[in-house]
């Protein structure tokens, strides 16, 4: 039955807040919490579910909350509604927007998985034909900090990390990274530190970065660079530079493996939308040895559990940005997925879909809308 159609009974926009456990600050962005959009969509008793992954304003990306839901709940649902039955083709027509293609095919994964009556990292091997999921991968996750603010409190979030097994950081910083990073001060336990600075550097600001320790990785240094010229950097630096940012232009053509040496990938799933072609990228990063990690976006626990299952593709070879599960919201819609010590994870045996049958911790109010199969 794995990829035959299906028929949609009704869907529903879910809508709630995460508040954040501390503030995270960026070089262009601040969240002190985090609006939740889930979509469910409904078949022969059983429900998926899907992450809206997307910030209040489109600061970090075109994509953002309202426009995102008002695209869902007045054409993209009512559209998907209309059609008697449906699979993952059903939405290829609609390009341009990652972030709600990437919510609608979670929740249609992970709804035709449970129709299958299998875990979701085994239904999107058997979907795509391929062996490039591995549902017992050993996963390892660390978790983004500001260092735009005082040192101080950095310092003390990172034993805080430290303490809960965690050995990877990611800095967010900015153009003043000079003055509000102390390498010396670090602790020796960090197994892996980036900086990331969301492109904030200039041509001649990016130069500068031959003063960060060989040791460090360096994320998005500038947005004035194109691809050829930031492998160019890294040949100067000496070092692996991660495009985050830049990497949409990536996704877009076909010269991946065109990429020059010293380029890494934070490969964000909702930039792309669609799982065939997440599948098809990741394989071609894993085959062209360009190494990749696997990016967050604050999500709860209905998205981290569709990110967990997309981390056991064999593409992502660096450690992934996923902090435990209470480090930034500390509710959980459908309880949280546990980590394991030492920051890793084995990617879940979720069993059935992702494991969620119903958002026990949500209560729908006024706000949340339904859908009915015409």
């Amino acid at each position: 039955m794995v990829g035959e159609k299906f028929e949609i009974e009704w869907s529903k926009l879910h809508f709630g807040f995460c508040e954040l456990t501390r503030p995270v600050t960026g070089s262009r962005q601040k969240h002190d919490r985090r609006r939740i959009v889930l979509i469910e969509l409904h078949s022969q008793g059983v429900s998926g579910f899907g992450e809206l992954p997307a910030l209040e304003i489109p600061s970090y990306s075109s994509e953002w909350i309202g426009g995102c839901s008002l695209l869902l709940s007045e054409v993209l649902l009512p559209a998907l509604m209309r059609q008697p039955t449906v699979d993952f083709h059903s939405l290829d027509w609609l390009v341009g927007h990652g972030a709600c293609r990437f919510a609608l095919e979670s929740a249609l994964a992970d709804l035709a998985a449970k129709l299958n009556g299998i875990g979701l990292t085994e239904y999107l091997g058997v979907l795509f034909s391929s062996q490039n999921y591995q549902p017992s991968r050993r996963l390892y996750f660390g978790a983004s900090i500001s260092a735009v603010r005082d040192w101080r409190s950095t310092l003390s979030e990172v034993k805080d990390l430290l303490n809960q097994g965690l050995k990877r950081v990611k800095f967010k910083v900015d153009s003043n990274w000079r003055t509000t990073v102390d390498f010396a001060s670090l602790p020796r336990e960090l197994s892996e530190i980036i900086l990331d600075f969301n492109g904030s550097l200039s041509r001649i600001q990016a130069e500068s970065l031959v003063e960060v320790p060989e040791h460090i990785f360096i994320e998005e240094p500038s947005s004035d660079l194109d691809i050829d010229e930031i492998s160019s950097l890294a040949q100067r630096l000496k070092r692996t530079l991660i495009l985050d940012e830049s990497s949409q232009r990536v996704y877009g053509r076909s010269g991946i493996t065109e990429f020059g040496s010293g380029i890494a990938i934070a490969f964000k799933p909702f930039r792309v939308g669609s799982l065939a072609l997440i599948d098809a990228y990741l394989t071609s990063l894993a085959d062209s040895k360009i190494p990749a990690y696997l990016g967050g976006m604050f999500e709860s626990d209905i998205g981290r559990r569709m990110l967990m299952t997309l981390g056991s593709h064999r593409g992502f070879t660096m450690i992934g940005d996923m902090g435990p599960s209470k480090w930034y919201c500390a509710e959980s819609f459908a309880g949280s997925v546990d980590r394991k010590g030492n920051g890793d994870f084995l990617v879940p045996d979720f069993g059935f879909g992702i494991g969620v049958t119903e958002l026990t911790h949500h209560k729908c109010d006024r706000q949340c809308s339904t859908i009915r199969h015409e």
